[in-house]
């Protein structure tokens, strides 16, 4: 089903500056992600969200309660649920949002209906990421506790298909997209009006890897 989107681009802008946003608010709190195995460390939401085994997560997750000192142990859990939740009210909408968007405004210049029919299925199974990244964070949510114990082998294994749709559905997507726009950059195919979007873009990009330029320096608990 096609959606008509008017203002794509400025849509889309604003879908990456969120995303953008969000990745800068989750790297400040990864720095206080702490878990204690044998030794304290730290761990990413990576760590969680590609477990080699079912124990892996659980030692992580639990390991937060096991860490001695109460400001790092807070700091960590504060973390760690602002994560999810900056994962779910900014990051998720930003970048399933944009794609969406995105998909939708390529499948506008498709010729081919094979071509148009395809974007379409990319904007739309964003729908469904969101909804497996849901699943996810709700997975996460309900196992932050003292004790916890791992997946069954099934649950484990179900968790990893869903982490390979979630990731994989966005990134074959997003490439897609992005080689059509560049292949109609090159041939000419495109609005002159869409400059100022690729510059609001830039300087997006710009004010992102600054702020995070600065926020490499170190941390304090």
């Amino acid at each position: 089903m096609f959606v008509s989107i008017p203002n794509t681009w400025l849509l889309f802008s604003i879908a990456f500056g969120i995303m953008l946003l969000a990745i800068y608010i989750m790297g400040s709190q990864s720095r206080k992600l702490y878990t204690m195995h044998v030794v304290q460390r730290k761990f990413t939401m990576m760590d969680l969200e590609f477990p080699t085994t079912p124990l892996e997560m659980s030692k992580i997750l639990s390991g937060i309660f096991k860490i001695k000192d109460d400001k790092i142990q807070r700091a960590s859990l504060r973390a760690l649920k602002g994560q999810l939740l900056i994962d779910f009210f900014l990051f998720m909408p930003g970048v399933y949002g944009g794609i969406f968007v995105m998909s939708m405004k390529v499948a506008t210049k498709m010729l081919s209906k094979f071509g148009h029919n395809a974007f379409l299925i990319f904007a739309w199974v964003q729908v469904l990421c969101f909804i497996l990244d849901v699943i996810e964070n709700r997975y996460i949510w309900i196992k932050i506790r003292a004790e916890i114990k791992p997946s069954s082998q099934t649950v484990f294994n179900a968790y990893k298909l869903l982490e390979f749709f979630k990731w994989g559905l966005p990134l074959v997507a997003s490439v897609s997209c992005f080689s059509t726009l560049l292949y109609f950059w090159i041939t000419g195919h495109y609005a002159t009006s869409s400059y100022k979007y690729m510059v609001l873009i830039g300087l997006e990009l710009v004010a992102f890897i600054g702020a995070s330029l600065w926020l490499r320096k170190p941390s304090k608990l």
